[in-house]
């Protein structure tokens, strides 16, 4: 009975070093395929998808200017972003403030 219980502690330390040792090779492989690609990829043919921005509103003359200028103002470059106004109908001025934006940023 005790060489039965020595050798089966034997062979739970042999395979829980031998998944030690390849959970290792895996982690250090991964890493060393993470940093590959990443050096090969070419910076300068980043693709940015075109992306529409569409704002509903409503009675929001006062604050329209500011969702509009909150999207053109990131990051995101400027010629693939299209921003739609969809208005429903107001009847403040928020048709002719976006209006008057349209004109002066185009």
């Amino acid at each position: 009975m005790p060489d039965f219980l020595s050798f089966l502690t034997i062979l739970i330390v042999f395979f829980g070093v031998t998944n030690l040792f390849r959970m290792a090779i895996f982690l250090i492989g991964s890493d060393m395929y993470l940093l590959i690609m990443h050096f090969r990829r070419p910076k300068s043919l980043m693709h940015f998808p075109t992306i529409d921005v569409v704002i509903p509103a409503f009675n929001e003359q006062k604050s329209i200017l500011r969702a509009i200028q909150s999207v053109i103002q990131n990051t995101y470059p400027q010629d693939k972003i299209q921003v739609v106004v969809v208005d429903d109908g107001s009847t403040d001025r928020t048709v002719e403030v976006v209006q008057q934006f349209v004109r002066h940023h185009h």
